[in-house]
């Protein structure tokens, strides 16, 4: 309170003297100034410490707060707090300042105060922040539930939860807006390094980030259709090109952009442009009735079996999707037989030539919440041998992204996820 007291009469008196105080490019590029004369005349490694006085919105002496003047030197910060009453309050208050004005803070050192004992709510609030949590113990006969709506089931914590909205807040002071155009920053790096070693793992050597679903699959339609230019070898000329489909299931969809929805056949989702470049198969379902894990099969497929019924009947559902126990089963057989039989007429068409395939791996979201059978794509995956796509939106990240390639396949050319990316 001293110091801002004689912060205030200085000004007052510079103002009176008609003396103009420096402005803050001024004095920031003295500090800067002053850091690298110092580290030209230190041996090896040093620290450097910049000290200031009064609080983060304490005003510098052109009528800034120190929050906004010393933000563009971009060092770590240290906070420095008391621990007499009211400290608690004026501690998360300005912890969250500075986060929201773009700050690392990489420590916060505490007055020891045996009376008040601040220490140590303090000392549980940063612990829980940092994810050194353990469970509550509650007798309580209400429990929380999972908001399955937000986002899409992309947002597991649910709506406006307070590390996220600090998080994000955190980032659009620290960030601003950044283009991958080659250029990057540590949020999005550490997260494409988890996929790497996460759902790419083996297979996968660069990420792509994109800002919504359907452009996320346009993408990766591109992709795969040129990977296939590529690598088949062959020498298409532009109608040809422009002719390129894709196989997939029915009841599929992608996103709204174009060429998502003439990956699609006709629908509800689908425009007065939409021109359904490809084959679908309609799938056999997984579901659950009366208790019962059962397989249904669509006619085409019932009536290459010996007893030609519709219904298959499992054990359990983990015996479902232990897709390497069934590989040699005789459904697994009928699966081969029919998609090898419809492909090879498929591929003697010359008036389309399949590129890729495309599909929503173990369930249809938007097209129904529609359970596939994961021994189906799996030979879907087997049998076509040209670049695939994994669209993975609905089904519940990370996981499942790395779930869907153990069960249907290791060898993907490219897969589209939905992603949370958050400061860090």
């Amino acid at each position: 309170m001293e110091t801002l007291l004689v912060r205030i009469l200085l000004l007052r008196w510079l103002l009176r003297l008609k003396v103009s105080a420096p402005s803050d490019e001024t004095f920031i590029g003295s500090v800067v100034e002053h850091i690298r004369k110092r580290a030209r005349i230190v041996s090896g490694l040093g620290h450097m410490y910049v000290e200031t006085a009064g609080g983060v919105h304490s005003p510098t002496l052109s009528r800034t707060t120190q929050l906004d003047t010393y933000r563009t030197l971009f060092l770590p910060a240290i906070l420095i707090r008391d621990s007499r009453l009211g400290s608690i309050s004026s501690t998360i208050s300005v912890f969250e300042s500075l986060l929201l004005h773009g700050y690392i803070i990489d420590v916060i050192l505490l007055f020891w105060d045996e009376y008040y004992r601040n220490y140590e709510y303090l000392t549980h609030i940063y612990d829980a922040s940092s994810g050194k949590t353990s469970p509550l113990q509650s007798k309580s006969l209400l429990q929380p539930q999972l908001d399955g709506s937000a986002s899409w089931w992309m947002q597991a914590v649910g709506r406006a939860h307070p590390t996220l909205a600090l998080a994000a807040a955190n980032a659009a002071g620290h960030y601003g807006h950044i283009m991958f155009l080659q250029a990057t920053h540590i949020p999005a790096l550490k997260l494409a390094e988890c996929l790497l070693q996460g759902p790419g793992k083996g297979w996968a050597s660069r990420v792509f980030f994109l800002d919504n679903g359907s452009t996320g699959m346009e993408v990766a339609l591109k992709m795969a259709l040129q990977s296939f230019i590529v690598s088949s070898g062959l020498k298409l000329s532009s109608l040809e090109k422009k002719n390129l489909r894709v196989v997939g299931l029915q009841g599929s969809y992608h996103g709204d952009m174009i060429g998502a929805m003439d990956a699609c056949e006709e629908g509800v989702y689908t425009c007065e442009w939409h021109e359904a470049k490809g084959y679908w198969f309609e799938p056999p379902t997984l579901s659950n009735r009366q208790g019962q894990v059962t397989i249904s099969l669509p006619p085409a497929l019932s009536s290459l079996t010996s007893d030609q019924r519709t219904i298959k009947r499992f054990e359990t559902l983990s015996h479902v999707y232990d897709v390497e126990q069934h590989l040699k089963s005789p459904l697994a057989k009928h699966y081969r037989q029919y998609l090898n039989k419809h492909m090879r007429s498929l591929q003697a068409d010359d008036t389309q030539k399949l590129a890729a395939l495309i599909i929503e791996p173990i369930v249809l979201g938007t097209g129904g919440m529609i359970f596939v059978d994961p021994l189906f794509q799996r030979f879907m995956v087997n049998v076509v041998r040209h670049p695939a796509i994994f669209g993975c939106i609905t089904t519940d990240p990370p996981v499942s992204k790395e779930i869907a390639c153990q069960i249907l396949t290791s060898h993907v050319n490219h897969m589209y996820s939905e992603t949370a990316l958050e400061s860090q």
